[in-house]
Formats: structure tokens, C-alpha cells, sequence
């Protein structure tokens, strides 16, 4: 709980404000949905909606995972904006090697640069399998009045739902999502221009029943 409680910006309680904009999302898809924040090299958790259809991705509030290699978490290093060199001591990498969970999963962070610069441009990253068989993924940035990236809006999909046509459309229920949870902290686009955009903050959030 400590923990939890310690991750992102003093003021906001990220779960109580976002959580119905959440619900939304996962009553408009049938998917798994997810509020995370990067930690160090990892994301955590928030905040989940389960799926209600009979094959559906598990995770657990509280639950972490590579950054690196799920959607939520490549979200938010993209929008850090970080060259290779930052990127590779970020997530402590001393021979730019990353540990494969998947057949799937990228492997030297120049492969991880390429893919966070693509999920830069098209505002939204993509998981297929890196993490584990049979899950894929997407994620999308949410940031704060300052234009910093405090949180990711996650969708975990079974690989049997995320045939291409199908990843898009959701991506784009999932870029609303994330969009209208920056609203909802303040965002606004003079904030990129105050700011730069790629900070994460470091205070802490106030985290409401996390359990």
C-alpha cells in the first residue's frame, strides 16, 4: 500500500479520477483494462477492469512488469523521449541487453528505441506477445496540467481479438481514453509548450483502495 501510495504526483489521486473514465472504456471494448505508472524499469498497476468475455488476460493490482515489454509501459518511455544511451541507463542495462520473456520480445534497447520512436508518432504502443504467448497489448500516455507523463491507460488483449483491423479500432477507443484522462488532470496543450512533456513526476499520489 505504501508503495502504491508513492509513485506519482502529490495532489491527484489518479484512481479516484480516472477510474470511470476507465469503466467507460472497458464497457465500450469487453477488453481488460488498466491504470499502470512507471516505476524505475517497471510499471505497476493502479487501478483494473477484468474482461467479462470467456478467454481474457489476467493481471493484478499491484502486479508490476517490464516496462520494456508491455504496452502501458512502452507508452510511457516513449514519451519520455529518451535517446538510447538514457533509455539503456533508465533501465539499467550496463550491455544494452534486454531480457527476453517471449520469442517476441525486443531484445537490445536500439530495437526498443526504433519501436518507442513508432509509438511516439502514432500516439500509442502496441504489445504483440512480448510479455507473455497468447497476450497482446496496447497502451497509451496520460499526462498532467505540467505536460508531464504520470500514468499509462493499458488494454490487455487475447492474441485471438487482436487481428490488425481490430488492434486499430481499439487503439483508437483506447487514445480517447488516455486523451480525455489528461483532460481530466488538467492537460492542455499550452502545457507542452510550458513543459517539456517527457518529465514523469516523482511525488507521490494518493492511491484509494488499491486492492
Amino acid at each position: 500500500m505504501f508503495e502504491l501510495g508513492a509513485l506519482v504526483d502529490g495532489a491527484v489521486d489518479l484512481k479516484s479520477l480516472l477510474h470511470p473514465l476507465l469503466a467507460q472504456l472497458a464497457q465500450a471494448t469487453g477488453e481488460t483494462i488498466h491504470l499502470a505508472v512507471l516505476q524505475g524499469a517497471e510499471i505497476v498497476y493502479l487501478d483494473k477492469f477484468d474482461s467479462p468475455l470467456p478467454v481474457a488476460a489476467y493481471s493484478r493490482i499491484g502486479g508490476r512488469a517490464p516496462a520494456y515489454c508491455v504496452a502501458s509501459g512502452k507508452a510511457m518511455l516513449a514519451a519520455l523521449n529518451l535517446d538510447a544511451d538514457a533509455l539503456q541507463s533508465l533501465l539499467g542495462l550496463p550491455n544494452g541487453l534486454l531480457d527476453s520473456h517471449t520469442p517476441n520480445t525486443l531484445t537490445t534497447v536500439d530495437a526498443l528505441h526504433i519501436d518507442l520512436q513508432r509509438t511516439r508518432t502514432r500516439g500509442w504502443a502496441e504489445n504483440r506477445e512480448e510479455w507473455r504467448l497468447g497476450v497482446c497489448g496496447l497502451g497509451a500516455p496520460i499526462f498532467n496540467a505540467r505536460g508531464e507523463v504520470v500514468a499509462a491507460v493499458g488494454m490487455s488483449v487475447p492474441s485471438i481479438r487482436f487481428a490488425r483491423a481490430q488492434a486499430r479500432l481499439l487503439a483508437d477507443q483506447l487514445s480517447v481514453c488516455a486523451r480525455e484522462s489528461s483532460l481530466a488532470l488538467g492537460f492542455t496543450e499550452a502545457s507542452l509548450t510550458a513543459v517539456n512533456p517527457a518529465r514523469v513526476a516523482t511525488r507521490s499520489v494518493r492511491v484509494s483502495n488499491p486492492a
